[in-house]
């Protein structure tokens, strides 16, 4: 399985469960005019970032939620230091993050984080 079909078997799991998530493009904007690759200003981004929701109040429609950010790699591959230090920062912040090899994986994740009581 590639990278990009374990992105997208992972991404549809985590919707599944009702949280807002997205493949984050990391690899910078296509410029047509140059025929290359924009860099993307922020380095070291999970592939997938969402928001678990948490709660929300009916009346005004505002929900509070956590960020999710899951680094998709292929079983055996290692988070560059970059994206390391991404997960770190985001980790002490509060958000749900790790690195991920398979659907089994992530299940584990959002369990250990108490995600899966809430939203499965």
């Amino acid at each position: 399985m590639t990278e990009t079909q374990l992105v997208n078997q992972i991404l549809g799991y985590v919707r599944a469960l009702g949280i807002f998530a997205w493949r984050q493009n990391t690899s910078g904007i296509w410029v047509h005019s140059t025929q290359s690759y924009r860099p993307s200003r922020v380095r070291g981004l999970p592939d997938i970032l969402g928001v678990i929701p948490e709660r929300c109040f009916i009346l005004s429609a505002r929900c509070h939620g956590k960020m999710l950010g899951l680094e998709v790699k292929r079983p055996g591959g290692k988070a560059e230091p970059h994206q390391q230090m991404m997960l770190d920062e985001l980790r002490r912040h509060g958000a749900v993050v790790g690195v991920v090899h398979s659907w089994d994986e992530t299940r584990m994740l959002l369990g250990e984080s108490g995600i899966l009581t809430r939203n499965a």
